[in-house]
Order: C-alpha cells, then sequence, then structure tokens
C-alpha cells in the first residue's frame, strides 16, 4: 500500500483581545505568506511615504489589503450585535492597528500568540 503524503494546513492567528473584554473571543487566522510576498512586504516598509505621491501610496496600500484578504481564513469580530463572523472584505472596516498587526504577524518574524501584547 502506497503512503501518501500528507498536507498541514497552517495558520496564523491575531487575536484582537487588545481592544478589551468585548473582544475576548475575537480573533483573525491567516494562511502564512509566501517567501516573495514576505520580500514585498519588506520593501513596502522601507519605502517613506513622503516621497511617494498620493496615487502610489494608495497603490501600495491597496496591494497590501489585497495580500491580507487573500490570505484570510476566518476571523472573529465585536460589533453592537455582539461577537459575529468575519469576512476578507471587513478588514477595511476595521481599525488600522489589525492591518498594521497582521503585516507583522504574516512576515512571521515574531510569535504571533505574543504579537498583540509587543506590537504598538
Amino acid at each position: 500500500m502506497a503512503k501518501t503524503k500528507k498536507r498541514f494546513v497552517v495558520k496564523k492567528r491575531l487575536s484582537l483581545d487588545f481592544f478589551g473584554p468585548d473582544w475576548a473571543e475575537c480573533y483573525i487566522d491567516y494562511t502564512p505568506i509566501t517567501y516573495t510576498e514576505a520580500n514585498s512586504l519588506k520593501a513596502l516598509r522601507d519605502v517613506d511615504p513622503a516621497t511617494l505621491d498620493e496615487t502610489k501610496r494608495e497603490e501600495l496600500a491597496q496591494q497590501t489589503i489585497d495580500m491580507l484578504k487573500s490570505h484570510f481564513v476566518s476571523g472573529k469580530g465585536y460589533t453592537e450585535a455582539g461577537v459575529v463572523d468575519l469576512e476578507p472584505d471587513d478588514l477595511t472596516e476595521l481599525p488600522v492597528e489589525i492591518i498594521t498587526k497582521s503585516i507583522v504577524i504574516l512576515r512571521g518574524n515574531i510569535d504571533p500568540n505574543l504579537a498583540a501584547a509587543s506590537v504598538s
């Protein structure tokens, strides 16, 4: 009998509990980024926004959001109605801290379990 290869699913979780007790059960799960995407993020980090025109800044911001959406797996957020399921399109409606913390986690240079506490 031939042995089949197992495919492991890796998720990186961003806990959203740093927003307070109402958000304690909230999170976003992402799939890891590729080496090429990590290099693109590094290049973006090194760009001085003051040197870019408005169109280029918007384009780079949209590329980043598109990448986050493409790696979005699932999540929970908090609204007046309570805890709700998140969709990729919800990323742009959430506080900007979530975007910056998501990028840090996806770069993979820190423990995702410590990201919420250690990234400001």
